[in-house]
């Protein structure tokens, strides 16, 4: 699966608060994360079932100027939601 997302000025830190510069804000990231994480996870889960961000753990590794694409996605496990012991 590939999505992509246009970067436009209400992504950016400025808009959202959490910086000064005209870029992709790290809350925004996570949020398209997740956004994807379900849409990748969607096929797995039973009719009915959803998922849910439990914990975040990113590095924003390089800015991504407002009018360029993200994309990228990768789904790594599919948590049942019971521990492993």
């Amino acid at each position: 699966m590939e999505k992509v997302f246009l970067i436009r000025q209400e992504h950016s830190s400025v808009v959202v608060g959490s910086g000064n510069v005209n870029v992709l804000s790290t809350p925004l990231m996570i949020a398209f994360m997740e956004n994807v994480a379900l849409e990748l996870a969607q096929k797995y889960l039973e009719k009915g079932k959803t998922t849910v961000g439990y914990h975040v753990d990113v590095k924003h590794l390089m800015p991504i100027s407002i009018g360029r694409k993200l994309k990228r996605a990768t789904l790594i496990e599919v948590f049942n939601g019971k521990e492993s012991k």
